[in-house]
């Protein structure tokens, strides 16, 4: 690359800026206040890992893993993960650190980044942002529905339940999926040449996959295709049965897809999806399901555990958007000045900061008081504190409130400045 080219963001990733970064704060203030309010632990685990984490906990077959994991070794020569997903991290620091042992029911949450090589499209990106819970240690379908309830909160605290729809499925244990898995192949083999590509190529990776797609063809084919709910035992009837009661009776509705399987190996009994009608044919906004055997799978004892993962660049699309396109005013104290009087700026600028406990900007350009004034209108700061020469020379300054254009001539004296600040933006 010519040495005078301009780098841009790799394809797949994006950057957040300044003027999106209020919307990040509110989504990541409303998750926190939910996760406190269940009394789910934050829990931060490494963007890297061991690649044989995702193999054997989420399953080198699905495309999460097979197809879009970031995959490299390091100079040591192990074969390192950029992270597809945290639930599996999750489980994997659980059994690493023996969480389980003081308290055997855990209830833990996460944020961060993940990465998938994909096609990069609107709300999907190489390196997304994903906010998740599991609760382990619960086999009970109370704890399915304690996060599914967690989840629906955080999401219609953000964006607008008629916007949303929750969908349900079951996949059984592990061996009724075994059993199912044979009448489902048997069934398709007959079809074999009538599958789309995709699908015939998960027909002996995936199989189970191939109830996600979206291809009309394989559609038609999955209409008369064997059911789940075929080889389901009593003991796996009755834990959806219960699921769907308490969703019921928490009034949160639901719909049941029975193609609805989420694409990760490591789902037993309950799965479900969140879509919403905002973001097109690639509706979901988030998901999870219960995952008995993923602790065991990645070295741990076994633990039951179930959760759910919403991805934030999604969740930002289903949003609820503001009416007025008119910014909000932003409480912040502006001080515009010339390099003449920079003793003053600085120690306005701490009365303000440190007395008052108001933030406070300053040009450090010191460009003309019109440009200044301009930048301070134009980036929405509530008030202006101007400290033109010739009235600094007589112990005042002029503070505007930039929200109503009235401003007024104060006394250059912490107290009387800082009272009055705060008596303007107490009318905010």
């Amino acid at each position: 690359m010519p040495t005078n080219e301009r780098i841009q963001t790799v394809r797949g990733t994006k950057d957040i800026l300044p003027s999106e970064i209020e919307r990040w704060h509110h989504i990541e203030s409303v998750i926190q206040q939910w996760m406190e309010r269940y009394g789910y632990s934050e829990i931060r685990t490494p963007i890297i890992e061991s690649a044989e984490l995702f193999y054997r906990g989420v399953g080198e077959a699905t495309d999460a893993v097979g197809k879009e994991m970031y995959v490299f070794p390091d100079r040591g020569g192990e074969l390192l993960a950029l992270r597809p997903e945290l639930t599996a991290p999750v489980a994997r620091a659980v059994q690493q650190h023996g969480l389980a042992v003081h308290a055997p029911l855990l209830r833990l949450w996460y944020y961060g980044p993940c990465f998938r090589y994909e096609r990069p499209q609107k709300g999907r990106q190489r390196q997304f942002h994903q906010v998740g819970a599991e609760c382990l240690g619960a086999t009970a379908p109370d704890a399915d529905v304690e996060i599914i309830s967690l989840a629906w909160d955080i999401l219609t605290s953000l964006a607008d339940r008629t916007s949303l729809q929750l969908v349900l499925n079951t996949l059984g244990t592990a061996e009724e999926q075994q059993r199912y898995r044979a009448l489902f192949v048997e069934y398709l083999e007959r079809y074999r040449n009538e599958l789309s590509p995709v699908s015939r190529e998960r027909l002996q990776s995936n199989p189970l996959r191939i109830l996600d797609s979206k291809d009309s063809g394989d559609r038609q084919l999955l209409a008369n295709a064997p059911k789940i709910d075929q080889v389901l035992g009593p003991a796996s009837r009755a834990h959806y049965d219960i699921v769907r009661m308490l969703l019921a009776d928490a009034g949160i509705p639901y719909a049941e897809d029975p193609y609805l399987v989420r694409g990760l190996d490591y789902y037993t009994h309950t799965v479900f999806e969140f879509r919403s009608t905002r973001l097109g044919a690639q509706d979901a906004v988030g998901g999870g399901g219960r995952y008995d055997n993923l602790v065991a799978q990645v070295g741990g004892d076994p633990m039951p555990g179930v959760g759910f993962g919403i991805g934030i660049e999604r969740l930002l699309l289903a949003m609820d958007v503001p009416t007025s396109s008119e910014q909000p005013w932003n409480l912040v104290v502006f001080i515009a000045a010339p390099s003449s009087t920079r003793l003053w700026v600085q120690r306005i600028a701490q009365w303000v900061r440190h007395t008052c406990g108001i933030a406070c900007v300053t040009d450090l350009q010191f460009r003309s008081l019109k440009a200044q004034l301009r930048t301070a209108h134009r980036q929405r700061y509530s008030l202006c504190v101007i400290l033109d020469e010739p009235i600094v020379s007589e112990g005042r300054c002029i503070v505007k409130d930039m929200r109503s254009g009235e401003q007024s001539e104060v006394p250059l004296d912490q107290a009387t400045i800082c009272e009055h600040i705060r008596a303007l933006l107490a009318t905010a």
